[in-house]
């Protein structure tokens, strides 16, 4: 009370002019637990919290560097958490996950050969490894990309990473002979020549 009356009762007794008394009161107030699952995967904070009876609080979760936000459990679900009209106590978890990264291979020629990375997706810090296999006709001339020469083990992963496996055709040489000799020449062009592609072979001969 305040006014004529102080504390939690008011009693007026020998009442000798008017009076005002005035009732104050506090709304009830609740309190947000929040809770990070794992707990070193981020944080997660409501505001205001606590929270009067009938409000509403936002709770915003921030992950860490290795995570991202998996969803709200508790009093929220999903991937925001808006409480509204708060009556009681609440609890809400912020569920993180660790951050996922792709390994994009690919081949140059395409038709050169075959790349496989095992894994493919890999977590924050994770490891994997890229072996490449030429196909008939040529050979394997190392990576480029996230990875360089003629192996790759990428470790430590924290971003995605692209890889090309370079592979170059084996070649042919034409030998030409002139019989006899002094009666032309024999030239062969393109010489050396790709695997499985033509050259043109032309004599001259001498007057």
């Amino acid at each position: 009370f305040s006014g004529a009356c102080t504390g939690t009762t008011c009693s007026l007794t020998n009442i000798t002019a008017n009076k005002t008394v005035t009732a104050n009161f506090t709304a009830k107030q609740y309190t947000i637990t929040t809770t990070a699952n794992p707990t070193n995967g981020g944080s997660v904070t409501c505001s205001p919290n606590p929270v009067d009876y009938g409000g509403t609080t936002t709770c915003i979760a921030t992950a860490n560097s290795r995570y991202d936000l998996s969803q709200f459990s508790g009093a929220c679900t999903g991937s925001k958490c808006v409480l509204s009209n708060v009556t009681s106590h609440k609890t809400v978890t912020a569920n993180f996950i660790p951050k996922i990264y792709t390994i994009t291979a690919s081949t140059d020629p395409a038709i050169g050969g075959r790349v496989n990375c095992a894994p493919t997706t890999v977590e924050y810090g994770g490891a994997s490894s890229c072996t490449a296999t030429p196909n008939t006709g040529y050979t394997f001339s190392g990576f480029s990309g996230d990875c360089s020469g003629n192996r790759c083990a990428l470790t430590s992963i924290s971003s995605d990473k692209t890889i090309t496996a370079n592979f170059t055709p084996k070649q042919y040489t034409i030998s030409t002979v002139a019989k006899p000799a002094t009666a032309g020449s024999v030239n062969c062009s393109p010489n050396p020549v790709n695997y499985g592609t033509t050259t043109t072979c032309i004599a001259t001969p001498n007057s």
